[in-house]
C-alpha cells in the first residue's frame, strides 16, 4: 500500500491505482479499497470509483 500512497502523494494517480490494486491482491482491506477508489476518482472515472467506494463501505461494515 505504501507504493500507492507515495504515488498518490505525487499526484500520479494511475501508479497509485496500480499500487493499491497490488495491495488488495495480497489481502482485502477497507483502507486499500477506499484509497483505490480515491485514485480512480482523481482520474475522473467516477462510475468505477463509486463501485470501489461501495466495496470499501461494505468492507467497513463487515469489520465492525
Amino acid at each position: 500500500m505504501r507504493t500507492g500512497d507515495d504515488a498518490y502523494d505525487s499526484d500520479d494517480y494511475q501508479a497509485a491505482e496500480e499500487g493499491y490494486r497490488k495491495s488488495l491482491e495480497e489481502g482485502n482491506s477497507t483502507k486499500g479499497a477506499y484509497n483505490l477508489a480515491n485514485s480512480i476518482y482523481q482520474q475522473k472515472r467516477f462510475d468505477e470509483a463509486i463501485r470501489h467506494y461501495t466495496t470499501a463501505a461494505e468492507s467497513a461494515k463487515d469489520n465492525t
